[in-house]
């Protein structure tokens, strides 16, 4: 026993070593995946001494748990051979027309139940992620850059300046060669921010409260802005310079809003007022589309767009830019950072990303879920074929005899790869029975994570389970073909 333990322990050893150096060269494959475009997962790939150590105490612990049992086996085996116990021997030759033993025929199970739900979660992942990247935005995002700038880094700074800064920005990023037009707001597109918004009982229209159960949120917005991002308004008129200085508050609601405060009614020309001390009635001018300001995660609150009047700035607030070009959007990308250095030196330019390479980033967690399950689900459908065609070569090779008295008895070539197949169809069917399960539960875990697809999708279970029978029948008709083709003469005289 300790000699076949020992040669486990080497075994298990060795591919943890292999495992190892695979590893690093799969994680500098993987993560510039992960990451995508100018994005950073903040995740430390890097091989350290933890890892090893973790590595090396699960190959001990996988040689010792499935290095005893063979051991113990065959070594009650040697001695009852010893023995010359008659019932030792029968059990011996019943084990060898059996084939594999109970411990081999539930791992090769419990393989094709692991395959089976990796597959699943893999396929859940990857729809997910295609959702997300096909997300309707509610902007035309080709030809667009964002730019997101910080608040002033000096002192003395107020509102008016900000206010000022801001319509001056917009002015010289538009007059840019190569820039079609630019326009600024105060969240922007894919900004990833964490606002609940209000509740929508905080507003009234027309001096009448509106029922709660939606949420909404403000944005300042600049002339041209809905033109720049590529979003069409559904009715009414954009935001020109003038009103940002008009006696009257006008302001452009998103569509969803629209439909939830007044219905199938025009909105325009009614009055909105949000529930506070000394607020000013907001005419309705416009309805715009519904924008994703957050990310595609988030669903869109129904949006106020007001024009950028001095009191909705604060020296220390932040501003976004939208820039439409005539070309590559990054090629600006140096223009628009100079010009910000130039006209408003006080601010920071915090990042400037085309509209894809933002996705990238903020799909970066769904981006690696997709990739490492597929990886680990390829992994696992590898094992399961591996294990599946050593278990049934095992037993060919165990039944040699039984399969050669056949042949000679008059069954043919396709008869035993019949015969095998079907002799082993039990724990496939077993294993997918078991993965189903064990991908039914598990999607019901990770059901927070997906978009646009559902736990039970049943694409990614006919996909998973057709992958692994697919599989599956090939690791099956391997040996069996290879035992259809034993020379009965031979083996008969050598057994």
């Amino acid at each position: 026993m300790r000699q076949l333990l020992i040669e486990t322990l080497i075994l298990s050893g060795a591919g943890a070593a292999l495992g190892l150096l695979v590893s690093t060269w799969s994680t500098a494959v993987l993560m510039p995946l992960v990451n995508g475009q100018n994005s950073h997962s903040g995740i430390d790939a890097a091989l350290d001494r933890n890892v090893v150590l973790f590595a090396g105490l699960l190959a001990t612990a996988t040689g010792v748990l499935f290095g005893l049992l063979p051991a113990w086996r065959a070594t009650r085996a040697r001695l009852s051979l010893l023995s010359g116990s008659e019932r030792s021997l029968a059990m011996i030759s019943s084990r060898r027309q059996i084939g594999a033993g109970r411990p081999s025929r539930a791992l090769v199970v419990a393989q094709v139940a692991l395959a089976i739900a990796l597959l699943v979660g893999a396929g859940l992942f990857a729809e997910t992620l295609g959702g997300l990247r096909k997300a309707n935005l509610g902007i035309d995002k080709s030809h667009l850059l964002l730019i997101w700038v910080g608040g002033s880094t000096v002192s003395g700074s107020s509102n008016a300046t900000t206010a000022a800064r801001f319509a001056l920005l917009q002015e010289r990023l538009s007059a840019l060669p190569g820039v079609m037009s630019a326009s600024g707001s105060e969240e922007g597109i894919l900004s990833d921010w964490d606002n609940d918004g209000a509740s929508s009982d905080q507003l009234s229209a027309d001096g009448v409260q509106v029922r709660p159960g939606f949420r909404l949120t403000s944005n300042t917005v600049g002339p041209g802005f809905f033109t720049t991002v590529g979003s069409a308004l559904v009715a009414g008129r954009d935001f020109t310079p003038a009103d940002s200085s008009r006696a009257d508050y006008e302001v452009i609601i998103s569509e969803a809003l629209s439909r939830f405060v007044f219905g199938a009614a025009n909105p325009l020309g009614h009055r909105l007022l949000i529930n506070c001390r000394n607020c000013v009635p907001m005419e309705v001018v416009g309805v715009a589309r519904d924008i994703t300001q957050a990310g595609p995660r988030v669903s869109s609150f129904g949006t106020i767009y007001e024009p950028g009047r001095t009191s909705n700035f604060r020296a220390a607030t932040p501003m976004f830019f939208a820039v439409r070009t005539a070309g590559d959007p990054m090629s600006q990308a140096a223009a628009v950072r100079q010009t910000i250095g130039t006209f408003a030196p006080e601010v920071p330019v915090l990042r400037i990303q085309t509209v894809d390479a933002r996705l990238d980033t903020l799909l970066s967690t769904d981006r690696m879920m997709a990739l490492l399950g597929g990886a680990l689900s390829g992994l696992a459908l590898m094992l399961a074929a591996v294990g599946l065609y050593g278990v049934i070569s095992y037993a060919v090779v165990r039944r040699r005899s039984e399969i050669s008295l056949r042949m000679v008895l008059g069954a043919t070539r396709w008869r035993i790869v019949g015969m095998v197949g079907r002799d082993h169809a039990a724990l496939l069917a077993a294993g997918v029975t078991l993965g189903w399960l064990l991908a039914q539960l598990g999607s019901q875990l990770v059901t927070s994570r997906l978009y646009g697809v559902t736990a039970g999708d049943p694409r990614a279970y006919v996909s998973a389970i057709g992958s692994l029978v697919a599989v599956a029948l090939i690791a099956t008709l391997l040996p069996a073909w290879q035992a259809s083709r034993l020379d009965p003469a031979q083996t008969l005289r050598s057994e």
